[in-house]
């Protein structure tokens, strides 16, 4: 969960290894996947929030028609957002580095695949970028469900 959402600032996994100032790097490829989440998260929040339903939203270049278009839409979002915090979870996993710390400063980055579980620090900055990811993805997850709920049982016309 620690990779997967980034949610809290710090891993112990109980064992005493490392130091608890061992920071996690995020490596290129798990940033990319928390920008898509932001990306497509904040345009179904923003949308929502300006009072356009699900057949107003182009997603992915396809613009939902119909009940089975809404659908579709708000099953595509929701599989998109699992699908990149997955990515999140393998790109860190295999390509994250441990940055070590160190009184002299120069100790290499450690590969996080070849190392035990040990303590480790998250950056700052990409905790707070987690943290609003989540949140928008939250908030997405819901309306995507709530639209996808509405085309299905049929309690809003969707204009044309």
């Amino acid at each position: 969960m620690f990779l997967i959402l980034g949610l809290w600032n710090s891993y112990d996994p109980g064992d005493d290894q490392g130091h608890p100032d061992d920071r996690i790097q995020e490596c290129e490829g798990a940033r990319i996947a928390r920008r898509n989440n932001l990306a497509l998260a904040g345009v179904v929040v923003a949308a929502f929030m300006a009072g356009a339903g699900p057949q107003d939203l182009e997603v992915f270049g396809v613009k939902a028609s119909g009940s089975m278009g809404v659908l579709t839409a708000c099953v595509m979002v929701l599989a998109c957002h699992a699908y990149w915090y997955f990515m999140r979870w393998h790109h860190l996993s295999e390509d994250a580095e441990i940055l070590v710390f160190s009184v002299t400063m120069n100790h290499a980055p450690l590969p996080y695949r070849k190392e035990g579980p040990r303590m480790l620090r998250q950056k700052s900055a990409a905790l707070f970028a987690n943290r609003a990811c989540f949140l928008l993805v939250a908030l997405s997850t819901a309306i995507s469900v709530c639209w996808g709920t509405d085309a299905v049982v049929g309690s809003v016309v969707w204009t044309e």
